[in-house]
Order: C-alpha cells, then sequence, then structure tokens
C-alpha cells in the first residue's frame, strides 16, 4: 500500500483521530523523562493526528507538529487546536538551520520514509535543522528481531514464519524494506540492525547517547524489535 494514500483514506481519519488522544506512550515518556530537560524547542516529525504532539505542548514546549498528510494534519488541528502544525516533507524541510533543539519522528515514522536515500536525507535534514547541542529521538525497526522469534510465544513464531514466507515470495527477504503484517494490512517498511544504525548516524556527526528500550522491564537488547535511538549533534569546538 502507499502509505500517502492510507493516511488519506476514511478509515484512517476515523483510527487516527482515535489515535491523536492517546497522549504519550511508556517509551516516549521514558525517554523525556532520562534525556530531555525542561523547555525548548521542539520539532515533532510525522506527527500524524498530534499523538505526541500535544503532550510535549502540554509540558510547555514550543512544538511544532509536521506531516506529509494533508489531511493527518487537518485531524491534528481539530483535536489540539492550540497546538502548532504544518504540512511538510521531513526529506526537505522549510525551517532555517539550526532552529530547533530536539527533533523527534516517533512511531517508526523515519522507516515509512522511502527509498534508504529518502530516509538518509530525513536523517540530515534533521541535523540541519537542530541547534549544535541538540537532541534528535526516533525510533526504528530492529531487522534481526524480524527472524528471531521467542519460541515458547507461538504467535511471535508463527508471524516470523508467514514473514519469512511472504517476503520470499517477494523476493524482499534481504531488503531493508520487506513486507511486515501490521493491523491495517501488509506494508513495506525499512528495519536496520542497532549497529548499522549508530554507524549512519555517525557518518552525518551525531554522538549517539543511547538506546531506550522498547519495553519498560528491560534493558536494550540486540533483539530489541523497536528502540529508540538518542543522539546529539555536537556544540561547535570552543562553546
Amino acid at each position: 500500500m502507499e502509505r500517502l494514500e492510507y493516511y488519506e483514506g476514511d478509515g484512517a481519519v476515523e483510527k487516527y483521530a482515535e489515535v491523536g488522544r492517546e497522549g504519550l506512550r511508556p517509551v516516549e515518556r521514558r525517554l523525556l523523562d532520562e534525556y530531555v530537560d525542561d523547555g525548548g524547542r521542539v520539532l515533532d516529525l510525522g506527527c500524524g493526528s498530534g499523538r505526541v504532539t500535544a503532550p510535549l505542548a502540554e509540558r510547555g514546549f514550543d512544538v511544532v507538529g509536521v506531516d506529509v498528510s494533508e489531511t493527518m494534519i487537518e485531524v491534528a488541528e481539530a483535536l489540539h487546536p492550540d497546538v502548532e502544525f504544518r504540512v511538510g516533507d521531513a526529506t526537505e524541510l522549510s525551517f532555517p538551520a539550526e532552529s530547533f533543539d530536539y527533533v523527534l519522528f516517533a512511531d517508526r515514522g523515519l522507516d515509512d520514509v522511502r527509498p534508504a536515500a529518502d530516509r538518509m536525507r530525513s536523517i540530515l535534514e534533521s541535523w540541519r535543522v537542530l541547534k549544535p547541542g541538540g537532541l534528535f529521538a526516533f525510533d526504528a525497526n530492529n531487522q534481526l528481531s524480524r527472524f528471531v522469534a521467542d519460541p515458547t510465544d507461538r504467535a511471535a513464531v508463527a508471524e516470523t514464519v508467514r514473514f519469512v514466507a511472504r517476503n520470499r515470495r517477494a523476493g524482499t527477504l534481504r531488503s531493508r524494506y520487506a513486507l511486515v503484517e501490521y493491523s491495517n494490512g501488509v506494508d513495506r517498511t525499512y528495519a536496520i540492525v542497532p549497529p548499522a544504525q549508530r554507524r549512519q548516524l555517525a557518518a552525518v556527526g551525531f554522538d549517539v547517547l543511547g538506546l531506550v528500550p522498547s519495553a519498560d522491564d528491560r534493558r536494550p537488547t540486540p533483539l530489541d524489535p523497536r528502540p529508540y535511538y538518542v543522539a546529539r549533534k555536537p556544540r561547535a569546538s570552543g562553546e
């Protein structure tokens, strides 16, 4: 399915109108508690219906939500009329350089950007709009976890078998963009192993500060299905 077409549909509007009221998830609250100081300007990329944007505004941040879908921005504005939202493309942001203290790309948003060159451009754009010393945080699918399942979890094992069979048929088994089954159907989405993601960030110039685990009862592990990466744009020498 084409992601933008999906978000423009009536079913997605209804679904994300509910999602936009859900607020922060535990992993996002841990991320904020561990790495983010009070106050500052935040860019919430792939904001959808404002699920993350609105709670950040409530916490006192100067936040702007950006999404490529005009329909999602309309939903977000209706749900959260006191928050700033804009239609925009993460690969070509309209903000000046060094505009934000934080850039957040939540809920697998970065991994829905394709092709891989555009995903990398989104990372580069996040670097550009961050102030020196600013933080970039995003979650990313762990490619390794697609192939390894807890043998005691029958549902997880069955999904792994289906994943392998589906992508073997499609010729995408070794691709970073593989076909994954979600509640709304099967879609092609990116995945990367944590060491490779760290190298991508380092190549741009980021200092990787750490990973926040997707589950609150464990530390980050090599098989964590979707950890949050937290990276800092270094300050200029002498600052």
